[in-house]
């Protein structure tokens, strides 16, 4: 279901304070209160990712250099700025800031693992579904929401341990380039907002992770999709989930 809260305005500070730990003269958390990730802080209100970390435990319970709330934005960073690296993708999330301390790769990476991926999941299961639009143009036929399924590939680093659970591509004299996931998304046409989706090896394919979307489909909708998912059985289920469905 989509969310109740609305992107803050966009003279609202973007990442405020630490939050309920008292301020100490040793660890400059007020640092944070500027907006350092404008376009990001306008579409994802600090108060909502304060929400996401109290509801998964993951909020911190001492004062830190790195507060689990500019973690989060860290995180969502890195997939905005892909190709810079941890150290150049947390100095843009701090620029403009006086008073932090040198913040080091092995603290970005600890940091990480220590609020995990469960607010990132709350994160996500808050917020998606069909964005607001004011216009049914692109949005809808007729009565039908217009919606898409479809996936993509992405490339992930070649680490013994995400080696375990994803594989790379096989060639003739064995794996080659770097593991692979596979992402399948139900997508809002009219507004690009992601309905759901699911992930996982390259090993299984698009229909076989569809039918993780099939809660997320409702009468209403019409879903299209192209002749990859024209199987009956993957049809009659769709059916039975409500939506229209059109393959091309």
């Amino acid at each position: 279901m989509p969310s109740s809260h609305f992107p803050a305005p966009a003279d609202q500070p973007g990442l405020p304070g630490a939050g309920p730990p008292a301020a100490d003269p040793g660890h400059c958390t007020d640092a944070w209160a500027p907006a350092h990730l404008g376009a990001l802080t306008e579409h994802l209100p600090a108060d909502l990712v304060d929400e996401a970390l109290e509801a998964t435990g993951t909020r911190e319970r001492r004062i830190r250099k790195l507060p689990s709330r500019v973690v989060v934005y860290f995180v969502l960073a890195l997939a905005l700025f892909p190709h810079l690296g941890y150290r150049n993708v947390f100095t843009k999330l701090r620029l403009h800031t006086t008073g932090i301390a040198k913040i080091t790769d092995s603290a970005l990476t600890q940091a990480r693992r220590r609020i995990g991926v469960a607010p990132l999941r709350r994160l996500f299961e808050m917020l998606r579904g069909p964005a607001p639009t004011t216009t049914r143009e692109g949005s809808f036929f007729g009565k039908y929401r217009i919606c898409a399924i479809d996936g993509m590939v992405l490339t992930l680093p070649d680490t013994p341990q995400i080696l375990t659970k994803y594989t790379k591509q096989r060639g003739n004299h064995g794996g080659t380039g770097y593991p692979q996931a596979r992402v399948l998304a139900l997508v809002a046409c009219g507004t690009r907002s992601i309905i759901d989706a699911v992930f996982g090896p390259t090993s299984i394919g698009e229909t076989t992770y569809t039918p993780a979307l099939l809660p997320s489909m409702a009468p209403g909708m019409l879903v299209l999709a192209d002749r990859n998912f024209a199987s009956a059985k993957l049809l009659h289920r769709i059916g039975e989930a409500g939506p229209t469905f059109w393959c091309g």
